[in-house]
């Protein structure tokens, strides 16, 4: 079951109102490995030849967006390339400035998921609220994020970055960089490191 926090809008969405918007909690990542196992269930494939086949799927669908052309999956939805400059080029200004194509690089893949697929996550989605909801402010101080994360581990024992960056809305460089610097004034406890890092509340005093 999936879970979901409420998250708070700037003042201007609501014209002087506080609005909340709800906003899913990720609670991992499932990775092809992961995907290919659980077909591999259900069918005579061995999870090795659906990973293979994936990644033959995945060499198609670059050399076709590469060539200009949309790729759509029936089911699942349509890709595109988006273009940017390079990071060494300034933008165009005036009009009559041209660039040539060294100037510029694909800089994302545009994603438009299918009604079919959407239509299905939507059912198969049961939802739950957090407990004990902290309503996340882009606007919230950073007293108040140190109170969300000391409510969340009272709860919870232990908290991650990626977790943190979902409770106070902050993106995942600053909120790795606040609870180290939560850390460091000793108002939180480090554990680990990269991939099993976590912070935990210091131990109480007797």
């Amino acid at each position: 079951m999936a879970k979901y926090i409420m998250r708070e809008l700037p003042k201007a969405f609501g014209r002087g109102k506080r609005l909340h918007t709800p906003r899913i909690l990720i609670e991992g990542t499932t990775n092809l490995r992961d995907l290919a196992e659980q077909i591999a269930r259900g069918t005579t494939f061995a999870a090795a030849e659906v990973e293979g086949m994936v990644g033959l799927l995945i060499d198609a669908m670059s050399d076709s967006i590469a060539a200009g052309y949309a790729v759509r999956i029936e089911g699942l939805g349509s890709f595109r390339a988006k273009l940017g400059y390079r990071k060494d080029v300034t933008p165009e200004i005036e009009a009559e400035e041209h660039r040539n194509a060294v100037s510029l690089r694909v800089a994302g893949i545009a994603f438009r998921p299918d009604k079919s697929f959407l239509h299905a996550t939507g059912e198969a989605c049961r939802l739950s609220r957090q407990k004990r909801q902290v309503y996340a402010s882009p606007h919230t101080g950073q007293s108040e994020r140190l109170a969300a994360a000391q409510a969340f581990l009272r709860e919870h024992g232990v908290l991650r970055v990626k977790e943190y960056k979902q409770l106070v809305s902050l993106s995942h460089t600053a909120a790795s960089a606040e609870l180290r610097s939560f850390a460091e004034e000793g108002l939180l406890v480090r554990h680990g490191a990269r991939a099993q890092l976590v912070y935990t509340l210091p131990p109480t005093k007797d």
